[in-house]
This record gives structure tokens, C-alpha cells and sequence, in this order.
């Protein structure tokens, strides 16, 4: 058995509020903007509607929700995005209470800093990462409804899976997971038996019921997303051929996971080799004694630490599809808690000396390595100028915003143009205004009609260049036949290696009653 002892809950909780620290205020004084994508759920969730042309309404809600609560738009989102990060780590680590070892359960916890989705892809919020807390948590209650079979725990699921849902399409993944753990084991074939299940998705559905409604009154434009996004062209061209759409594909997902995870395989090199011990099982018994706790345990962990993974790669296989590879940021929040059972080590002190330092050196060299890349180096590395890190989004919103309080002394309540320079002037200007994307009520379903932007006035911008003359888009010239071209307005990205200027092309839709 393991031969120290070791106050866990005190190192949990630590190992929780220096992440959440870390990696909410290094984002929020280094990186001089949000990532376009968060930028963009942010002006979704300002318009509180039941879904959006991409994905359902719950992440958007919440950085909405969070950047009103705070009246601030950067920190505010850094620290959900950690909180969701957290939250994924508390789950794991009461997960593993329940089947192994306090030691075993820290062992597996710590380890996910080894994965950059917990790490430096964890600034990023976005639907893929709010499904990272939703997921694990449901793991754990999956669990608990199979061991312990109490009514309320099958709600729970029920509710968390109805809000995995309303965070991304992607859910049946994780659906078909805790279903694959019901199939292939005897306690969870019991449960199927029960009304437990059952009542779990009809709570599911109930919940997204009205999210149904909405996107069957918008043809259901998250589906189109969806399809488009895996089988369509979005992300492959005709000229794959079968060998490649079938094959390669998924081979590059794997190692390109495999990468992901690498930090984590690197922290258990101390455990590879060397003693074992015994399965630790922890308290969980089955009263009826109709299943190993052993065997259901090590089945239950490596079905939810590989099935999501598995299925996917399967999925890829099947369809030819080059799936984008962000889409697995929710699937490894038990991984190194299989790990560490698979292995079953004996940990002396010196192996857990040995772990841990390796976790310290990988932990502080991920988030300080970043932070001093990305306010130091990047700058003066021209590639890295690409990154929306330093796109001038808060120049280009105060400038929009100025303008239209210098000339018409009220509120800037609407701004219509490109997709992402919309989505940036809502989320930074300190009025929100209501963004019409792309020129498109499609992409903007919270407009019904034209008639209030044009009765009220608002701001135009687009994306341009330094050549020609500048031109109103013909988009904007049938939607807003009253609009006034402004100069091309030039703003530079965020860098300290050269100017880089970005041009955008701006107009103004006066309202009715200016002079």
C-alpha cells in the first residue's frame, strides 16, 4: 500500500486557489485582449436569447452574465473560464475519493495541469471549455446514481446533462459515455432497470425544451453548424482522398492529443516503473453485493477517461471528417486518475517527491512560460502578430464609440458590420450596443426587423484595406440607404516589434432627427 500520508484536502484546495489566481490575473494584465471567439459570446449572450446561429445559449449566457455582474469585460471572463477549470478539478478529485485512495485521487487531480486544456488553452472560453466542469461533474453523479441509485442524484444528472446540452451539440458524446457505463457493467445494466435513467433524460429534455422551440423557429441553425462543421466542407476539401478523410485524419487527432496530454504522461514517469500494490478501492460498496467494487470501479474510470476520446476517433474514422481538434477539451478530466489506478504504484516519498516536482517545473514553466511569451517575446515575433491577442479590438471600439457620443451626445445603441469587429465594438464599448453580424438577421436572430436601427441611428464598420477608394459594402448600401461614409479609419496591432496597421472602413446611420 502506499507508504505516506498526506493532507489532502488542504493540498486540493491550494492546488484550486493558486490556478484560479494565476490564471484569472496573468491573463487579465498581460494579453492586451480577449480571444475573438469569447469576444463573440459575449455580444451573444448581451441579446439573452434561447440560442445562436452556431450554438446553444448557456456559455454566451454566462460571459454576459459575468461581464454585466462586473461591469468589466476582461478579468470577469478570465476568472470563469477558471472557475470552470476548478470546478472540473473538484469533480475529478471527489470522483476519486469514492474509488481509490486520498493519495491516488491528489495524484490524478494534480496531473491535469499537464494538459494544456486546463492550462494555456483554458483563457479561451468558449462552449468547448464550459462543457470541461459540466462533464466532469457529470461523471461523478453518473457514479454515484450507479453505486448509491437515490432518485435526486439521477435529477442532478438529469440537469446537468440538459445544461451540457444547452452549452454545445457535442453532449451526446458524453451521453453515449454514461450510457456505454451502464451497458458494459453489471451494476450499471441494474440501473437500467430502474426508473433512474429514464427520469434523468426526461429532465434532460424538459430543460431544453425551450431552446427546441427557439432553434425550430430558426430552422435550427446550431444543427446546420454542426453538420457543417464534421461532414461538410468546412474543414476538408473534395480533394482528400478516401485514404486521407478515412484514415489520416484521425491519426492526426490522436498525436495531436497526445500532445495535448503530454505534461500529463511526463508528471508519471516516477510511476512507470518500479513497485506495486494492490487495486485501492476506497469506501464504495455495493450493499446488495452484486458487483466487485474493484472491477465496477476500474471499468467505470477507464470508460469515462477514454470512451468520449474513443468515440470521436471513431466517429472521425466513419464520416472522414478532420474534426477541429479544440472540440476535445472536455475529454481527459479523468485521465490521470486512470493513469495512476492502471498503474497502481507503490508511492514512497521519494516517488511523490519525484511527481511533484515535475508537476511544480510543468505547472509554473506553462503559465509563467506564457505569460512572459505573449507580454514580452510575442510582440517581437512576427508570426505570433496574428494572434488576436494583439488585435487593436479596444481602440477600434472607443474610437466607434466616441465618435457617435462626440456627434450625437447619447447613447451608441446599435453597430452593424463584420462578424467579429461587431462582436469586439459590443463587448468593449462601455454601451453594448445591440450588434447586427455580418450584415445578416440569419447571424443576428435577436433582429426581427431594420426598422429600430434605422429610427435610432447607429454605427457601420467593416474590415478594409489601404487600397482604392473607399466604399460602402453593398450590404450595407440596401440595408441602410441613409448611411454617411466616413474616412478609412487606420488602428495597429498591440505589438512592440513594428506597427501593423489594421484598416477599417466606418460609417454612421444618423438618427432621423440630426441635423
Amino acid at each position: 500500500m502506499n507508504s505516506i500520508k498526506i493532507k489532502h484536502k488542504q493540498w486540493v484546495f491550494w492546488l484550486i486557489v493558486i490556478h484560479l489566481f494565476l490564471w484569472t490575473i496573468l491573463p487579465s494584465l498581460v494579453r492586451p485582449s480577449l480571444p475573438h471567439d469569447t469576444l463573440e459570446g459575449i455580444a451573444w449572450g448581451l441579446q439573452w436569447q434561447w440560442g445562436y446561429d452556431k450554438h446553444p445559449p448557456l456559455t454566451a449566457w454566462l460571459c454576459a452574465l459575468f461581464t454585466q455582474g462586473f461591469n468589466a469585460t476582461d478579468w470577469p471572463v478570465y476568472l470563469l473560464a477558471q472557475i470552470c477549470v476548478v470546478t472540473a478539478f473538484w469533480a475529478i478529485w471527489r470522483l476519486g475519493l469514492r474509488i481509490t485512495t486520498p493519495l491516488y485521487s491528489l495524484i490524478g487531480v494534480f496531473s491535469l495541469e499537464g494538459i494544456i486544456y486546463y492550462s494555456r488553452a483554458s483563457t479561451k472560453i468558449t462552449p468547448d471549455t464550459m462543457q470541461t466542469p459540466l462533464w466532469a461533474l457529470m461523471m461523478l453523479v453518473s457514479y454515484l446514481c450507479i453505486t448509491e441509485k437515490k432518485m435526486w442524484q439521477w435529477i442532478v444528472l438529469g440537469i446537468l446533462g440538459g445544461l451540457a446540452l444547452l452549452t454545445k451539440y457535442q453532449a451526446p458524446v458524453m451521453y453515449l459515455t454514461i450510457f456505454a457505463a451502464l451497458a458494459l457493467t453489471n451494476a450499471g445494466r441494474q440501473s437500467l432497470k430502474d426508473v433512474g435513467p429514464y427520469l434523468a433524460a426526461a429532465v434532460a429534455l424538459i430543460i431544453n425544451m425551450p431552446h427546441f422551440a427557439w432553434a425550430y423557429h430558426h430552422h435550427f441553425p446550431e444543427v446546420a453548424y454542426a453538420l457543417n462543421s464534421t461532414t461538410g466542407n468546412l474543414h476538408h476539401t473534395a480533394h482528400d482522398s478516401f485514404f486521407h478523410k478515412h484514415f489520416l485524419f484521425s491519426v492526426h487527432l490522436f498525436f495531436d492529443q497526445l500532445g495535448a496530454v503530454a505534461g500529463l504522461l511526463i508528471m508519471f514517469i516516477p510511476f512507470y516503473f518500479g513497485e506495486r500494490t494492490a487495486i485501492p478501492t476506497g469506501n464504495c460498496t455495493n450493499p446488495n453485493g452484486e458487483f466487485s467494487s474493484s472491477q465496477f470501479n476500474k471499468a467505470f474510470v477507464s470508460i469515462m477517461a477514454l470512451g468520449p476520446f474513443v468515440l470521436t476517433l471513431l466517429y472521425s474514422l466513419l464520416s472522414g471528417s478532420d474534426l477541429i481538434h479544440r472540440w476535445c477539451i472536455p475529454y481527459f478530466s479523468a485521465l490521470g486518475l486512470w493513469l495512476i489506478i492502471l498503474l497502481r504504484p507503490n508511492i514512497s516519498v521519494t516517488r511523490f517527491k519525484a511527481f511533484f516536482y515535475l508537476f511544480l517545473t510543468i505547472a509554473l514553466l506553462t503559465v509563467f512560460g506564457r505569460y512572459l511569451w505573449l507580454g514580452f517575446v510575442g510582440p517581437y515575433w512576427a508570426h505570433n502578430l496574428r494572434a488576436d491577442a494583439y488585435y487593436p479590438t479596444k481602440p477600434i471600439a472607443a474610437w466607434v464609440t466616441n465618435y457617435w457620443h462626440k456627434h450625437y451626445h447619447k447613447k451608441l445603441k446599435y453597430v452593424a458590420g463584420s462578424h467579429y469587429l461587431v462582436s469586439y465594438i459590443t463587448a468593449y464599448s462601455p454601451d453594448h450596443p445591440v450588434p447586427l453580424m455580418g450584415w445578416s438577421k440569419d447571424q443576428s436572430p435577436w433582429f426581427k426587423n431594420l426598422n429600430r436601427f434605422k429610427q435610432y441611428g447607429g454605427m457601420l464598420a467593416w474590415r478594409t484595406d489601404h487600397t482604392g477608394g473607399l466604399q460602402l459594402p453593398d450590404e450595407a448600401k440596401k440595408l441602410f440607404p441613409t448611411a454617411r461614409l466616413l474616412p478609412r479609419q487606420v488602428f495597429y496591432k498591440l505589438s512592440g516589434a513594428k506597427k501593423i496597421p489594421v484598416y477599417v472602413g466606418v460609417a454612421v446611420v444618423p438618427p432621423p432627427d440630426s441635423n
